[in-house]
């Protein structure tokens, strides 16, 4: 932010902070203003979604996925990448541990 960086690549920005800082940080990434093009690395799947920025999925180094957020997160989509493992509940993602391999 101080250099007026063109990208700014920010790897699981929200990890391991408690919930006042985790929404600080969504704020900030949200409103956007302060980045030009922003990459974000994140597991943080309700992070992801509420942020609404394009996703780009690998999966064993490969992309499985590239596209918008609202198709990456439509349930058929989820299902094809997480099986049961994930759930959409309210807006919420929510891991279900019985059922991750």
């Amino acid at each position: 932010m101080l250099h007026s960086a063109k990208y700014t690549i920010l790897d699981e920005p929200t990890a391991n902070l408690d919930q006042a800082k985790k929404v600080k940080i969504y704020r900030l990434l949200k409103n956007g203003s302060n980045f030009q093009n922003t990459i974000i690395i994140t597991h943080d799947l309700n992070l992801a979604y509420k942020l609404g920025y394009d996703v780009l999925y690998l999966e064993e180094g490969n992309v499985r996925f590239f596209g918008s957020c609202g198709d990456f997160f439509d349930s058929s989509r989820l299902e094809g990448c997480f099986g049961n493992a994930v759930q959409n509940i309210g807006g919420n993602f929510v891991v279900n541990y019985d059922e991750v391999h």
